[in-house]
């Protein structure tokens, strides 16, 4: 009898997080009609992006939200190109995050502006060219200042 009470224990605590999870994610998936010269923006906090070509004139854009209670997101387009923005709540936002899955076309510019995140670029063919992150500050730790350096300049002006 234990046993019975036990599985039904189990499966209705599987059900219960299958029912939350299915409320605290969201996923859309948006077609956006281009032309060149096209420029695709994405701002997002803690997500994930994922880029892949194709020869069609559209952007198509995937996008889960985890924990979506904590996340606006907006998307947009205009001339210049198409926008992708997921900014955290105050609070909550702690909580979430977003993962994208951007098919854009062959011509497409990318910009990307995430605090903190991932960008996966698949199937590159060609020349890849990323200019450095934040140009005042070297990329080698070798060259990092130190704490007390920083404090140092920061005291003297």
């Amino acid at each position: 009898m234990s046993m019975i009470k036990s599985s039904a224990a189990d499966w209705a605590i599987q059900e219960s997080r299958q029912r939350i999870s299915g409320v605290l994610t969201r996923s859309h998936l948006l077609v956006f009609k281009t032309d060149a010269p096209l420029t695709v923006y994405v701002r997002g906090a803690k997500c994930t992006v994922t880029v892949r070509h194709h020869t069609l004139d559209q952007v198509e854009l995937r996008a889960t939200l985890f924990n979506a209670f904590g996340l606006q997101f907006v998307t947009d387009q205009d001339d210049a190109g198409v926008y992708v923005i997921a900014k955290r709540r105050r609070f909550v936002g702690m909580l979430s995050r977003a993962e994208f899955e951007l098919t854009v076309p062959v011509y497409a510019n990318l910009a990307f502006n995430l605090t903190p995140g991932t960008v996966k670029i698949e199937d590159i063919d060609g020349v890849l060219e990323l200019p450095p992150m934040n140009p005042t500050y070297p990329m080698s730790l070798d060259h990092q200042p130190s704490a007390q350096q920083t404090l140092a300049e920061k005291s003297e002006q």
